[in-house]
């Protein structure tokens, strides 16, 4: 997939599908989705792991594509959102062209890009993540680490080494564990959510989307 962002043509791997939407767990209307943006790079890429951080890799790079992304050699999560964000903009001025009666709009939603659609009454979330797929067929994401600096689309990176870190991606794991699960376990994965997302309950278990998923993983694998 390519799409091009004022004079330059950048090069996407195919979207990758994440969420209950897409995994037959979703216990309200299917109208949040999530999506990974594989980011195509050269062979001079190079992924090293961060001792301070397991979990969390450099990814060291010098393809020109990229260049604007590229601090010290280092691939920047941050910087590729913003240069993401610059080609969704892009992207929204074509699709509003051929969408007429359709409201697209961009957001921050915490390390996603949120895309927006609205048409009639009906209103859709697509959270947009960059990803970097390694050999093993892993791949590394554009979020922030809870050590990085909190900064705003246009703020100048402070000279923190943990802005530069990509987080390793397990959804496709917890893909593989779900589609192996009974009916009787994804029944109660779901009764899990559906009390988590509800106002009664929401306080009490909090925010966290990955708790009842993990309880229910833990429960029935060990």
């Amino acid at each position: 997939m390519y799409t091009r962002s004022t004079s330059v043509k950048y090069e996407f791997g195919d979207l990758i599908r994440q969420g209950s939407s897409f995994e037959g767990l979703r216990v309200t209307k299917p109208i949040e989705f999530d999506l990974l943006i594989p980011i195509i790079l050269d062979d001079s890429t190079e992924v090293v792991e961060m001792e301070e951080a397991p979990g969390y890799y450099f990814i060291y790079s010098s393809d020109d594509i990229w260049q604007k992304c590229i601090i010290d050699g280092m691939l920047s999560p941050v910087l590729m959102n913003r240069r993401m964000q610059a080609v969704v903009n892009d992207a929204i001025v074509f699709m509003k062209a051929q969408l007429p009666g359709y409201d697209i709009k961009m957001r921050d939603q915490g390390a996603a890009k949120r895309l927006r659609v609205k048409h009639g009454d009906v209103t859709i979330d697509i959270d947009l993540v960059p990803a970097v797929k390694l050999q093993g067929g892993e791949y590394l994401v554009a979020k922030r680490h809870h050590r990085a600096d909190h900064y705003h689309s246009m703020m100048p990176l402070a000279d923190n080494i943990f802005n530069h870190i990509w987080r390793m991606s397990y959804s496709e794991q917890e893909k593989e564990v779900i589609n192996r699960m009974n009916e009787v376990h994804r029944a109660c994965l779901k009764i899990l959510k559906a009390i988590a997302a509800s106002d009664q309950h929401r306080s009490q278990f909090g925010n966290c989307q990955f708790a009842d998923k993990i309880s229910v993983i833990t429960c029935t694998y060990t």
